[in-house]
């Protein structure tokens, strides 16, 4: 507000930049949408020439976004791991599979099993899990403990960043 002063057109401009940022782009997350606009209200106070506005404005914003990651409003992780796995068909490794992503993951779902037919391997299933790491950078440690079980083949574990949420 102080950017624009007492400019009608400096306002009408802003107005027009958030109408064109409101229909032209689809932002799912609060989260991202308050940097959009922090780092549009940066641009307009560097574009009218009023630099200590946009110092303070960039370190208020900052303080403020590094407060909040330290408080439970953080963001909470939107790594979703897809976990891809065969076990032969007698196995009783499932249950030890499990007990691995449980104590790895803060959610977990199965998502999808096939059973497979194979002339070398004979009969198994392949298992689709879909989950969230308590700490997203313990995929490899998930893939080292679960690599230990015998019955374990063919093990894929891959990650997206998204917003899908799954239920404990």
């Amino acid at each position: 507000m102080q950017s624009i002063g007492d400019s009608l057109a400096r306002g009408f401009g802003i107005f027009g930049a958030l109408a064109i940022l409101r229909f032209r782009t689809n932002l799912i997350s609060t989260r991202n949408i308050s940097f959009i606009f922090a780092s549009m209200a940066v641009g307009i106070a560097c574009g009218v020439y009023s630099f200590i506005n946009a110092i303070i404005g960039t370190l208020a914003f900052c303080l403020v976004a590094f407060l909040l990651r330290l408080t439970p409003f953080s963001r909470k992780s939107n790594l979703l791991g897809q976990l891809r796995f065969q076990l032969p068909a007698d196995s009783v490794a499932l249950t030890a599979v499990q007990a691995v992503i449980r104590k790895r993951c803060r959610a977990h779902a199965l998502k999808r099993y096939r059973v497979l037919y194979n002339d070398e391997r004979g009969e198994s299933v392949e298992y689709s899990f879909e989950l969230r790491l308590f700490d997203e950078m313990q995929g490899a440690e998930l893939a080292r403990e679960l690599r230990k079980e015998p019955d374990v083949q063919d093990l894929r574990l891959s990650f997206n960043d998204t917003y899908v949420n799954l239920t404990d």
